[in-house]
């Protein structure tokens, strides 16, 4: 069954249109994905953001507590009495014993902390507990948590860890707890884990007015650059947040201070990514803590990467396949029909010399033949030539096959160009002539020796020939020529005849392919010359090029090489 153009062409429509919604379709899904990826890694940084903010809201209202905490625990006195609370010597943090006196509340931390070794003493069995944190939750460690024995005990730990930022040891026995204070490897201050009630009411009013907007601290004091770049380091890494970053605190809509690295200032006023900083500071000016990361877009990217590169992958395996079978589908189509016309002019081809042998033949049967030896003779001489112009056809059919398939030898051997050209000129040129053309002939190649089957070669030139003849409407001007290029000869075989139209040219080569000539049926041929052409050629290691325009001429330039890589048997 042969599928009709239209039905082809619209099916060829119908899939393509299917094909681009597809891919429309997967654009959109991919483009979804991104966009959700994008929304994702938002949240993820707004959430790091109010995470930070907090954590210096938290920082800095732990650290007035302390030192005021601290403040309360110094006696009110005029001096009658002395408390060294804190002695620190050596990062050596104990307490001075001194005389009890009831307006006196002694600070007496049960800790010693000396380089990487912390020691406590028991006086009875107790319940245990030391631990190490930071008021911004990047740290909390406990070293110890378990019931132990009357005795001295000592822990160690990596010193170098504690040295840089605020941290604190809180170390509880049985209920009653003291936090210690460290501040870059320095003692900061011991503070208890129980006060007074009339202690904690007077600690948190002058926590609440040293926290008063009246009181504030200007904003540049109360961030250090420092501890504000390990606390958004820890926090996106927290989050999960490996990318390069720069921040900066905006104070106006087009003010920013503390921009780091300060080369990205505009893209931090610019940037989606802020939050307020003390959010509770209700009568203070707004600022807002901004995070830009240069290379957001890239990393959204390898984000979706792997669904991302196998959409296109297997889109790309789809279009690929797609085109190749729409290709595959009218190159069949295209070839059907070439067969199609193939199967035809071999038809004509055939009938006139069948029908002439038939009329032959009867004329032989008539008894009035035997006593006429002459027309015997000229009809037995028909027969004989449209025999042989019959096998001709045939052994050029047969011919085609076997070279398409690669069963051949070539006979190869030194051979002159210019000698094999000339002869074929020779006997095209009694054609030509009769049709009141001339051939021009410029056999100027030297050396023109090359290795190549004579019969081979000297059967391209002569199909070359042909077609030019053929193909010249009237008085043929033909033009030959050889001369050398790097390597071999170069053959040049011209016409002034119909010429191709641009469309058939890249088809010529194909076998059973002919040009179509409208109602004209007076050039006849199987569409097998040019591609006996390009088969030769390429065995010879050479290559073929055509140069037409329409209603102008045809020039075909063939280049053989003195040495080329046939090798006998080798497929074409």
């Amino acid at each position: 069954m042969r599928l009709k153009q239209k039905s082809i062409v619209a099916i060829a429509l119908l899939t393509t249109l299917a094909l681009l919604g597809l891919v429309f379709v997967q654009f959109h899904l991919l483009r979804n994905a991104v966009q959700v990826k994008e929304q994702a890694f938002r949240e993820n940084v707004q959430d790091a953001l109010n995470k930070i903010v907090d954590k210096l809201e938290t920082g800095e209202a732990v650290g007035k507590v302390f030192s005021i905490a601290l403040d309360a625990e110094r006696p009110p006195h005029r001096g009658l009495l002395k408390i060294q609370a804190m002695a620190v010597a050596d990062t050596v943090i104990e307490v001075d014993s001194l005389p009890h006196n009831k307006d006196v509340l002694l600070l007496r931390p049960p800790l010693k902390v000396e380089g990487g070794k912390i020691t406590y003493t028991l006086p009875v069995r107790q319940q245990v507990s030391l631990r190490i944190f930071d008021a911004l939750g990047r740290e909390d460690t406990v070293l110890v948590n378990a019931t132990q024995p009357a005795g001295t005990y000592t822990v160690v730990i990596d010193s170098s860890r504690y040295n840089t930022g605020e941290y604190f040891y809180k170390f509880t026995a049985d209920g009653s707890a003291t936090v210690l204070r460290f501040k870059d490897g320095a003692a900061g201050g011991a503070l208890p884990g129980e006060l007074a009630l009339e202690k904690r009411e007077e600690m948190v009013w002058r926590v609440l007015n040293r926290l008063a907007p009246a009181h504030r601290d200007p904003l540049a004091t109360r961030l250090a650059p420092a501890t504000l770049d390990s606390i958004i380091a820890f926090q996106l890494n927290e989050n999960g947040i490996a990318l390069d970053y720069a921040y900066g605190v905006l104070t106006a809509p087009d003010s920013l201070s503390l921009a780091t690295p300060a080369h990205y200032r505009k893209d931090l006023l610019a940037s989606p990514f802020k939050s307020r900083l003390f959010p509770h500071d209700l009568f203070t000016p707004r600022s807002d803590l901004v995070l830009y990361f240069p290379e957001q877009r890239s990393y959204l990217l390898q984000q979706a990467g792997a669904p991302l590169a196998a959409t296109v992958i297997l889109m790309a395996i789809i279009v690929f396949c797609f085109v190749f079978t729409l290709r595959t589908v009218f190159r069949q189509q295209r070839f059907t029909t070439q067969v199609t016309d193939f199967i035809n002019n071999m038809t004509h081809e055939f009938k006139t010399p069948i029908a002439t042998i038939a009329l032959a033949s009867e004329a032989l049967q008539k008894p009035e033949m035997a006593q006429q030896p002459e027309r015997l003779q000229r009809y037995s001489r028909i027969i004989h030539d449209e025999n042989r112009r019959m096998r001709h056809q045939v052994d050029k059919i047969l011919q085609m096959a076997i070279l398409e398939e690669g069963d051949f030898e070539l006979q190869l051997a030194p051979v002159a160009v210019n000698k094999i050209v000339a002869q074929a000129v020779e006997n095209i040129a009694l054609q030509v002539e009769s049709r009141q053309g001339r051939i021009e002939c410029r056999l100027e190649a030297e050396p023109d020796v090359i290795a190549a089957d004579a019969v081979h070669l000297a059967n391209i030139v002569h199909n070359l020939l042909e077609n030019a003849n053929k193909y010249s409407p009237a008085a043929p001007r033909l033009r030959v020529a050889t001369h050398n290029q790097e390597g071999g000869v170069l053959l040049e075989i011209a016409d002034q005849g119909i010429g191709i139209p641009p469309e058939d040219q890249k088809m010529v080569f194909e076998k059973y392919y002919r040009v179509h000539t409208g109602n004209r049926h007076d050039v006849k041929g199987f569409g097998l010359g040019l591609s006996y052409v390009k088969l030769m050629v390429a065995a010879h290691g050479g290559r073929v090029s055509l140069e037409s325009e329409y209603q102008k001429g045809t020039a075909v330039k063939i280049f053989l090489p003195f040495k080329q890589a046939y090798k006998s048997s080798a497929a074409v």
